[in-house]
Formats: structure tokens, C-alpha cells, sequence
């Protein structure tokens, strides 16, 4: 049974200046500012935007909370250290009089930052890794604008998410990168899907490039049926030389309109050493997979029985060769969908999205199983429109993330959303991240100094839709401002 939690969106990061109420005749003081949020040293742009209403002004006071001061209009002043900074204006009119305002917390200095990646078409990230040079790996697709093909995207970008390259590998009709892990010679090994042109069948992808993104091999699975590849792991069994990768995925036999999970096992060189083929009546989708301490691995996805009009999230173990452990559906009476899962210390984590029977509502889900696949508790995470859980994140002290987005902000058609939840499912804070557009936040990386997201964003960038690289702090809390 779910558990239902509706924290109140706490803020909503968008573009902002301060001000009063335009209506009031004045006098009245005001202000405006431009790259109020940021790293340190940090330059900001203030404007006077005061209603003298029938009077004059004569002379502006500007205290910027550092202990410097300005008597411009329009000043521009550097913070040189991080920090959160009160501004006052003090306006003098030509009659003698005073107006003033401030503004609390108006200027934050600290390395929370957004970028976007891409061109004119559509781009988006779908998974993120960083790698031992402390860069960061991002894999997901490219499609050209204009064009009706989809390219696999890979770039390295550093820790203050300035891009160090990029690549695209594909020739083919769809070419998409899911998830990427990083080898022992600090190479890339990326999973997905390719469609040939003309033929209505996914292929599973699987390439190996070098630090740089070059190509080192690339392997293609599925002749005599549809494969997907959504997931992917490092096994490192003794010596680095013995390097392993367990990939997931979708496959669907041709002539079928079903589909059913698999796993396969490649040894370094992406040949295969074994598959495991889970097939269970009705359609299965894979989104994430897992691996079990003792050996083996959980792989998480959604499913629909066959003749059922509604799904439930599914989580599947098998042991190290591929065999069956337990199966288990989670989920009510409406559709459950299943996007990711994590090993904790209580079993594993699953996130996803729960739709309630009869309803348009839809809330984000997380729910906490234990090692034999049974529930534990699950709570969900809702608001007045729809939230999807895409991601999770282990934080400190047991407690962890769910990114996602949600259309219950009012910030834009979908803005992204994170939530922290307690090891007992508690939520403890909920923030959300965008513009006037869809912003989504899908996958996420634990830093010493707060988390670093991938998704994709149609509020900002340069393109239909971009990937959108996030840093918030440990709160949770990114820039207001985003230099995108």
C-alpha cells in the first residue's frame, strides 16, 4: 500500500529580479540585477529601476552586503567570496526626502551552475558518470535539426561543467547511448540501441571508446529479434584484466508484440559469456539494473500481463549465471511504471511513477523492498498535476534523491524536481528546476560539495531541446540564474 506525501514546492528556480509592485506611484525605491547567482569571483550587473513618481532623483546609495558601497545608478560589483548577500538602495530625492529598499539573500556566490549541450535539434542525457580524472561522462542522443535520424551522444565535460568534447557515433536510422561505465584503463563503455533504416528492429549497441571518445570497438546484438539496451554495470572479477559488463535490457521475437526482459553477460572485448532471457506473460519494458552484494543482480522495468489494461512495477533477481531468483510486482490498481533502482543497505530502492485507478493523477513513487523482493514501505510523492520519478541518488547518512519532473510547478510546462527522502521514506525536502519549458532532471552524481544532474531542458540552451547539466548544493538548491 502506498503511503502518500504532498510537501509543499518549496522554490522554483527561475530567472528573477526584485522589485515592488509596478502599480505603486511612487517614490518608491527598486532594483534589478543580472548574474545574481554563480561561482565566486562573481560580477554582477545592478539597475536602478526606482519610481521617483512626481520627484526627482538626486543621488543613489548602494550597500552590497560585502561591506562596499557604490553611488552610481548603475553599478556593476564583484563578490570575491562565496556567500549569501543582502543589497540595499537608498534613493535621494530633490525635495530632501528618502526612499529605500533591501533585499535578503539577494546575491548567492557559490559553485551551483547549469549548462546545456547540444545544437539546433534535439538533445537529451540520459546517464552520467565521473570518471577517475574527476571529469564528468555524459551518454544520450543527438538528432540533427531537420533531420529524422538520432545520432548516440558522448562528451567529457570538467567538475564546473565547462565541455572538454564530444562525440556521435551512428549511421543508422535511431541511435541512442543509455548508460555508460568507465573501464579499468579509464576508457568508456557505453549500452543502447541502434534501428537500422528500413528495418522495423532495434539492435542492442554496445562500444568501448578511449579516455578521448574514440572508438576502441563497437558490437551489435539481435539479428533474429528486437533488442534494447537500457542499462549497464562493471563487473571486475580479480584482475582488472578480467574486467566484465552486465547489460539489460528489452528484447520483443519477431512477430511478437510483446516484450520480455534480458540480461547479457560480455567479457572485456564485448563478446558474450552468457544471457539470461526472463520471460514472463504480457509486455515488459527494462529500465535499470542493480547488482546484489552476494552476487547476481536486480533488474527493475514495468510490466502489463498479458489481457490487463493496467502495469505494475517489476523487479527481477537472478544469481551471478543468470538464474531466476525471485520475481515480484509493486504497484496499485492503476498503472505503475518502474524507471530506476539502487543497492542500500536495507535491500534496494525503486522509483518510478503510480497512476491511481480511474484518475489522471499521476505521483512520483519510491518504494524501499528488501533482499527477498518484499515490500518494505513505499511512499509517494505528489502535487496538484503529475510527478515521474526518473532517478535515484544515495546521499549521506543513509538518506537519498529522487529526481524526476513534475507539471506542478508554476514555473514551466515540466520543470524537474528532487526530492531527499529518509532511510523510513520520510520526505524531508522537494525542490524543482526550470524555465518556461520541459526541464527534466533523469540521473545524478554525489559530490563533497553537493550533486552534480543530467537531463534535458526546452527552457534554455540553443537547441528544440538540450542536455542540461545541473550542479545544486547539498540542499538541493541550484542556480536561480542559469548561465545556459
Amino acid at each position: 500500500m502506498y503511503r502518500y506525501s504532498m510537501l509543499a514546492l518549496l522554490a522554483v528556480f527561475t530567472f528573477s529580479i526584485a522589485g515592488c509592485d509596478s502599480t505603486d506611484p511612487g517614490p518608491r525605491a527598486a532594483f534589478a540585477a543580472q548574474g545574481r547567482f554563480g561561482p565566486a569571483p562573481r560580477v554582477v550587473q545592478f539597475s536602478d529601476t526606482s519610481n521617483p513618481g512626481e520627484q526627482t532623483i538626486m543621488a543613489w546609495a548602494w550597500a552590497f552586503g560585502d561591506d562596499s558601497t557604490s553611488t552610481e545608478r548603475h553599478p556593476e560589483h564583484t563578490y570575491a567570496a562565496e556567500g549569501k548577500y543582502n543589497v540595499s538602495l537608498t534613493i535621494t530625492l530633490d525635495n530632501g526626502e528618502t526612499r529605500s529598499r533591501t533585499e535578503v539573500a539577494f546575491v548567492v556566490v557559490d559553485d551551483t551552475f547549469a549548462r546545456t549541450f547540444g545544437g539546433a535539434g534535439i538533445d537529451d542525457g540520459l546517464d552520467i558518470l565521473q570518471s577517475t580524472d574527476k571529469n564528468v561522462v555524459i551518454v544520450g542522443a543527438s538528432t540533427p535539426d531537420g533531420e529524422d535520424t538520432t545520432d548516440l551522444y558522448l562528451a567529457k565535460a570538467d567538475i564546473k561543467g565547462e565541455l572538454l568534447w564530444e562525440m556521435r557515433f551512428g549511421d543508422t536510422a535511431m541511435d541512442i547511448g543509455r548508460a555508460v561505465v568507465e573501464g579499468t584503463a579509464e576508457d568508456l563503455i557505453v549500452a543502447g540501441t541502434l534501428q537500422s533504416p528500413g528495418i522495423n528492429r532495434n539492435r542492442l549497441f554496445v562500444l568501448r571508446t578511449n579516455e578521448d571518445g574514440e572508438e576502441v570497438w563497437s558490437r551489435q546484438f539481435g539479428d533474429t529479434d528486437s533488442q534494447e539496451g537500457y542499462a549497464l554495470l562493471r563487473v571486475l572479477e580479480g584482475t582488472p584484466s578480467m574486467e566484465t559488463f552486465t547489460v539489460a535490457g528489452t528484447f520483443r521475437p519477431l512477430g511478437s508484440f510483446e516484450r520480455d526482459f534480458f540480461v547479457t553477460h560480455l567479457d572485456k572485448d564485448g563478446e558474450i559469456l552468457w544471457t539470461s532471457r526472463i520471460e514472463t506473460p504480457g509486455d515488459e519494458e527494462v529500465r535499470a539494473i542493480a547488482a546484489v552484494e552476494a552476487g547476481g543482480y536486480v533488474v527493475l522495468g514495468t510490466l502489463t500481463p498479458t489481457g490487463s489494461t493496467t502495469s505494475d512495477i517489476y523487479a527481477v533477481r537472478i544469481d551471478a549465471a543468470g538464474e531466476t531468483v525471485w520475481a515480484e510486482q509493486y504497484g496499485d490498481l492503476g498503472n505503475d511504471q518502474g524507471f530506476d533502482a539502487i543497492a542500500n543497505g536495507a535491500g534496494f530502492l525503486l522509483t518510478g511513477s503510480s497512476n491511481t485507478l480511474g484518475t489522471r493523477r499521476v505521483d512520483l513513487v519510491v518504494t524501499q523492498i528488501d533482499g527477498d523482493g518484499l515490500e518494505v514501505w513505499s511512499t509517494l510523492l505528489g502535487g496538484t498535476g503529475t510527478e515521474q520519478g526518473w532517478g535515484l541518488l544515495e546521499a549521506a547518512n543513509g538518506n537519498f534523491l529522487a529526481s524526476g519532473f513534475t507539471t506542478s510547478s508554476t514555473a514551466g510546462a515540466e520543470d524537474a524536481i528532487l526530492a531527499r527522502l529518509d532511510t523510513a521514506g520520510n520526505e524531508l525536502w522537494r525542490r524543482t528546476l526550470g524555465g518556461s519549458g520541459l526541464d527534466i532532471l533523469r540521473k545524478g552524481l554525489r559530490l563533497t560539495d553537493g550533486f552534480l544532474w543530467v537531463g534535458s531542458t526546452a527552457s534554455f540552451g540553443a537547441g528544440e531541446r538540450d542536455i542540461y547539466l545541473v550542479k545544486t548544493d547539498a540542499e538541493g538548491f541550484g542556480p536561480s540564474d542559469p548561465d545556459v
